[in-house]
């Protein structure tokens, strides 16, 4: 049955007084309620579908769907985040981070962007241990006094989009820290009561280190996680990437900043096969023995110091 038809069927259908049958005949239960059910449950499956999968003019979409708001300088610290992890690595790797807003942040503006603890980064790859996940939470909520609203991480040096394992990782993601949504299947239909259905999303952002120093902003997409009406799935989850970010002026990201989260990387970052960043970093400046004019800091990665000698050597 189509729209039109289930328009006309319900002119004459009183859903409310079809409910409270079902609780008082056998008849009902038995032989109608299957058939109308089913005819029920396909529209409201289809006004759902309408409230959560983007379409272009279509009013019926909430906004935390289509767009990811985010302060200017949280957008400046993933970008320098991506790109510090490769220089402090002294080549390219992923870097897993979350989404942070106030609690009280009705509007879901991402205001701050956290570096996940204890993880492990590959070129390809990151992710963070059941431990970093709890330490994390922790810090984030008691430290911090904020919430995760999303997540993202850093494709290092590769393209930015939304990869087979990123669908993954926001599938489980979205059980942990989605957002719970309530959207009004009857808003549309006029005279009718409230129907609130429940759904949940999560934005996500793709950073890699060559955003730095440009005008470009991270790839954005929605991950979003329902029933279908009538429950005959157990869930259904999908990604909006046809979103936009809207960018809200704030403070620039300072020095003091950056050389702060040159630490938490250093600390909070495992590279695979290596071991922690900070070690790998260390023992990299020992075996080169660098006098203390020579000496690497934060604000310069590995490479450099072979650059120097060469230019010395080129010189004499």
């Amino acid at each position: 049955m189509g729209d039109e038809g289930f328009e006309e069927f319900m002119k004459n259908f009183d859903v409310k007084a079809y409910y409270r049958r079902l609780e008082s005949s056998d008849y009902y239960k038995e032989r109608i309620v299957p058939k109308i059910t089913s005819i029920i449950n396909n529209h409201y499956n289809r006004e759902i579908e309408k409230r959560v999968i983007f379409k272009e003019n279509n009013h019926f979409v909430s906004p935390e769907f289509t767009t990811i708001k985010i302060k200017q300088k949280a957008i400046d610290k993933g970008i320098y985040i991506s790109k510090r992890v490769c220089e402090l690595a002294g080549s390219d790797y992923e870097i897993y981070m979350y989404l942070l807003g106030n609690n009280e942040n009705k509007d879901k503006i991402v205001d701050d962007i956290y570096i996940g603890i204890d993880q492990v980064v590959y070129p390809d790859y990151c992710e963070i241990s059941p431990y970093g996940k709890i330490k994390s939470s922790m810090d984030i909520r008691k430290n911090l006094e904020k919430r995760v609203i999303g997540h993202t991480h850093s494709h290092g040096a590769i393209e930015t989009f939304h990869s087979m394992t990123d669908v993954k990782n926001l599938e489980k993601f979205i059980e942990s820290f989605g957002n719970l949504k309530h959207i009004d299947l009857w808003d549309d239909e006029e005279g009718k009561e409230q129907k609130l259905y429940d759904v949940y999303y999560t934005p996500s952002l793709v950073f890699n280190k060559y955003l730095w120093g440009t005008d470009k902003l991270p790839f954005a997409g929605v991950a979003l996680n329902y029933k279908d009406f009538g429950n005959k799935r157990e869930k259904i989850f999908l990604i909006n990437n046809n979103v936009k970010i809207e960018v809200i002026e704030s403070d620039p990201l300072t020095e003091e900043e950056m050389k702060s989260i040159d630490e938490l990387i250093l600390d909070r970052v495992n590279l695979g096969g290596r071991g922690n960043l900070r070690q790998v970093y260390e023992k990299h400046m020992q075996k080169q023995d660098l006098s203390p004019e020579k000496k690497l800091t934060l604000d310069s990665k590995p490479e450099d110091h072979d650059k120097k000698e060469n230019r010395e050597d080129n010189s004499q």
